[in-house]
C-alpha cells in the first residue's frame, strides 16, 4: 500500500491482476484501476510531485504514475525481484530493493532513470529512507542483516 495524505488517496497493488486501484480516502471507494507490470507489489508515494512509484515483481521494472490525472508516466527497468520501495521526497529519488538481484536500485524521479545500483544482502526485501538523515535502511531476508546507505 502507499498512502498520500496531501490528495487523501490509497494506492493498492493488485499483484496476479497487474493493476493499482486507487481508493479515495474520503468515501474508501476505488475510483481507479490502473495497469501496472508483471505483479506489482510494492508501492512508494512521494507526496511533493504526487507521483506513485510501483515495483512489478516479475516485470524487473517500476512504474511511474502520475496521481493526478492517474495515468501512467514510464516504465523504469530496474534489477530482478523489485520488492521493497521507498521514497526521499527532498531529494526526488526512490529506492528499490531487488529481491532476486542482491541490489538496490537508485531512481532519479526528476529523469525516471536508475542513476546508481548498490549491492545489498542476500535477498533484500524492505527498504526505508530517513529524509532528515538521509539514510537508507534495506532489510535482507536471507541474510538475517540490514543494509545502511547513505544517500
Amino acid at each position: 500500500l502507499g498512502i498520500n495524505t496531501v490528495t487523501n488517496r490509497v494506492y493498492s497493488a493488485n499483484g496476479f491482476l497487474q493493476s493499482v486501484a486507487v481508493i479515495d480516502g474520503a468515501t474508501n471507494q476505488i475510483t481507479a484501476q490502473i495497469p501496472v507490470g508483471s505483479v506489482p507489489d510494492a508501492i512508494g508515494v512521494n507526496e511533493a510531485t504526487n507521483r506513485v512509484y510501483v515495483g512489478n515483481f516479475f516485470g524487473r521494472s517500476v512504474t511511474v504514475i502520475d496521481g493526478g490525472s492517474n495515468t501512467v508516466l514510464a516504465t523504469i527497468p530496474t534489477g530482478s525481484g523489485p520488492a521493497g520501495v521507498a521514497v526521499d521526497p527532498g531529494l526526488n529519488r526512490i529506492y528499490v530493493s531487488n529481491y532476486m538481484g542482491n541490489s538496490i536500485s537508485v531512481i532519479d524521479g526528476s529523469t525516471n532513470t536508475v542513476i546508481a545500483t548498490i549491492p545489498a544482502g542476500r535477498i533484500p526485501d524492505g527498504v526505508a529512507v530517513n529524509p532528515v538523515t538521509r539514510m537508507v535502511y534495506v532489510a535482507n531476508s536471507a541474510s538475517n542483516s540490514v543494509s545502511v546507505v547513505s544517500e
